[in-house]
């Protein structure tokens, strides 16, 4: 625990195995202070799933390189801070102009604004257009369908709630997003990012755009990557199409391509190291040395860190 510029070790066990939610909401709790701010693995991070994320404030993940793993290998469940001190700005004058120059740049550039209506998903459906769009596991660019994708489809179905900023950021690309109706009613997570939309839908074949708003929440949860995830599920299931690996060998799951329950129900076998699951928390390349028969091939990573785009 971190407040101003003391600092304290404290005991995580009664965190230990608790969500990144639960986490942040005993800490504050015990603490008595609805300001602390956390950096904390969950499941993911505690069971080191190599690219399990270090959560920041829930919704917000250090996620790739799986700096979740190593908190949870060093035992540190969570990282509090509290700071009531200002900061100082040597050259006031300086820094101003500057922000100002930013700032005329920004409002001029014609990005920013569709940027803010709707977050980096507004990239999905030109990027299918042009046949960019990883799908498949990488097999093809584009999508039928793509349009409950895009950033403008979780304004207009009513998914957005409110945009969200990181601090002092003025285009407020953040989403806030929940579902209302159907099976996974009552979700509500931030994102999901141009990424997530990719790697746990297109990628996987999946369009439900409610299924992949959940896998992305039980990824904010329980503190993983939503990039490897989805890269992770979208080889499995290339491997099934393969017959390198069946649904018997995954515990009766069916691998197909587009099955939305099947890849929420792989997020959670991840974090937990549950059955197959054990099998994809060792990352891509690992896994393919592990299963052999050449799926090394559609193993789409670079030095062991799965591939977005």
């Amino acid at each position: 625990y971190i407040h101003n510029d003391e600092v304290s070790l404290r005991s995580a066990e009664h965190l230990w195995g608790k969500d990144v939610r639960e986490s942040n909401r005993l800490v504050r709790e015990e603490l008595d202070d609805t300001e602390v701010q956390l950096a904390c693995i969950g499941p993911a991070g505690e069971n080191q799933v190599v690219f399990a994320s270090i959560q920041t404030s829930i919704y917000n993940a250090a996620g790739r390189g799986g700096g979740g793993a190593l908190m949870g290998q060093k035992n540190l469940k969570a990282i509090a801070v509290r700071g009531t001190k200002g900061v100082g700005i040597t050259n006031k004058e300086h820094y101003l102009k500057t922000l100002n120059h930013i700032n005329d740049k920004k409002d001029a550039a014609p990005g920013v604004q569709p940027l803010s209506d709707y977050g980096t998903s507004i990239g999905v459906e030109s990027t299918n257009t042009i046949g960019a769009f990883p799908v498949k596991n990488f097999q093809q660019g584009s999508i039928d369908g793509v349009e409950k994708l895009t950033g403008t489809y979780l304004v207009e179905a009513g998914y957005l709630k409110r945009k969200i900023s990181c601090f002092s950021c003025p285009v407020a690309c953040h989403r806030y997003v929940t579902v209302d109706n159907g099976p996974h009613k009552g979700t509500y997570t931030g994102g999901p990012e141009y990424e997530t939309l990719s790697a746990l839908g297109g990628g996987c074949l999946v369009t439900d755009t409610d299924a992949i708003i959940k896998a992305n929440e039980l990824c904010n949860i329980l503190g993983m990557d939503t990039i490897s995830t989805g890269n992770s599920i979208q080889w499995l299931m290339e491997c099934n199409q393969r017959s390198v690996i069946t649904s018997d060998d995954a515990g009766g799951l069916d691998l197909s391509w587009g099955n939305s329950d099947t890849v929420i129900e792989l997020v959670r076998q991840i974090a937990y190291r549950d059955g197959i699951g054990d099998l994809l928390a060792n990352g891509l390349l690992k896994a393919a040395e592990m299963t052999g028969k050449d799926s090394y091939k559609w193993a789409i990573q670079a030095r062991g860190l799965e591939q977005s785009r």
